[in-house]
């Protein structure tokens, strides 16, 4: 492996790169991590698949999640195959309200969404992001705390079609057991 700067659709918000074959990584600190997975969403032309335990949205624009919320309808309506699986919790009242009505949100926003928790059955802690064959995955949920810097999370951008293939396929995985909720 060996440091590189390579191009990529978010350009320089995507710092400390590495390169391992074919595939591409860069890590993505808190404050970047809005911007890049809103760069990676507008430039998906054919896949944009969301496992994100906490979708927290709070109305507030300057917290980022609703910005995103906006990018993945924006995907939506210009055909990109966009879903979402929200992990969320059964026994965590304010992250099961959270998932309840971010799924609301999202399905009224034209992105089909599911609560893996809704429904006994085990949940998921994941947070990724897939565009195209480009994978975001970390600690960073869509949430204030985990875009402000008053929390510490890391995620790091991978651009690997094997990785984006591996990742669709537990996002499947996730959407079928979800069922229809």
């Amino acid at each position: 492996m060996h440091s590189t700067k390579p191009e990529s659709p978010v350009g320089a918000d995507m710092t400390n790169h590495v390169s391992a074959g074919a595939a591409r990584a860069a890590l993505v600190s808190d404050a970047a991590y809005p911007g890049v997975a809103r760069a990676l969403i507008d430039a998906a032309r054919s896949r944009c698949l969301l496992s994100m335990f906490i979708v927290e949205l709070t109305g507030e624009e300057d917290a980022g999640t609703e910005d995103l919320v906006e990018a993945l309808s924006a995907a939506s309506w210009r055909g990109v195959h966009t879903r979402v699986v929200l992990g969320g919790s059964r026994e965590n009242f304010p992250i099961a309200q959270a998932a309840v009505s971010a799924r609301a949100i999202l399905i009224a926003a034209n992105v089909p969404a599911r609560w893996l928790t809704a429904s006994p059955t085990t949940g998921s802690h994941a947070k990724f992001l897939i565009t195209d064959d480009i994978a975001l995955l970390g600690s960073h949920n869509w949430t204030p705390g985990a875009f402000s810097g008053t929390q510490m999370q890391d995620s790091v951008a991978i651009d690997s079609p094997a990785l984006a293939g591996v990742l669709h396929e537990k996002f499947e995985d996730q959407w079928h057991r979800a069922g229809g909720l």
